[in-house]
């Protein structure tokens, strides 16, 4: 079953149940959230495979994206709106077509999520362990492996295609295990950065000693 959504092709990645902020300024997209706001219609996100953000021709989107809701607009005096978003699903996009008004309209299908293979409890708590040292965050973060998973995505510093690879996975615990990895990977290169630091801080000069 499909179903037909504006589409923002942007140089992002969402992941279903995280925030987005959106600045809105284009005359197109201006008319986009009103017809949003009117008729109580999602967002279809979607990382730009060819083209440009704003200001051009409307880009050409990668097939997979994430259906967003619009949580709250905040209008400003020039016509511009600040938007938060929250994502849905992962969305395919079957077709697309251009909007009378310069926007895209898909024809978008949502993928379910495979949950049928999870993390272990003591697997969950070593990823979020892993997150905090990464990150030296000291607040909550999701207990659902879904969106701690998900909140790594959106924190940790990869390549947006990278991030685009993850995103189409259909198993989640392939789409967690490579998370994993890359968050494991990420540790050790810090942890080896700060000891290759330390030694040169503990070395002594030696009288003549040229680097050069």
């Amino acid at each position: 079953m499909t179903e037909q959504i504006p589409i923002f092709p942007l140089n992002t990645v969402l992941f279903p149940g995280m925030p987005l902020l959106l600045h809105i300024f284009e005359p197109r997209y201006r008319l986009m959230l009103d017809r949003c706001l009117e008729e109580g219609l999602p967002v279809g996100i979607f990382l730009i495979k060819d083209g440009r953000e704003a200001l051009g021709p409307v880009a050409e989107p990668h097939p997979v994206g994430t259906l967003a809701h619009i949580r709250a607009v905040h209008r400003q005096g020039d016509g511009r709106s600040h938007v938060e978003l929250i994502g849905d699903s992962r969305i395919r996009l079957v077709s697309q077509q251009t909007h009378a008004d310069g926007y895209t309209m898909g024809e978008c299908e949502r993928l379910s999520e495979d949950l049928s293979a999870l993390p272990s409890e003591p697997e969950r708590m070593l990823f979020e362990s892993e997150l905090r040292r990464l990150l030296d965050l000291d607040g909550t973060v999701p207990v659902d492996p879904l969106l701690l998973c998900h909140s790594a995505l959106r924190l940790l510093d990869l390549p947006l295609p990278e991030k685009q690879t993850i995103l189409k996975m259909d198993h989640f615990i392939d789409r967690w295990n490579e998370t994993e990895r890359r968050l494991h990977q990420k540790l050790e290169y810090r942890m080896l950065a700060k000891k290759l630091s330390r030694r040169s801080d503990d070395s002594p000069e030696l009288p003549g000693e040229s680097l050069n």
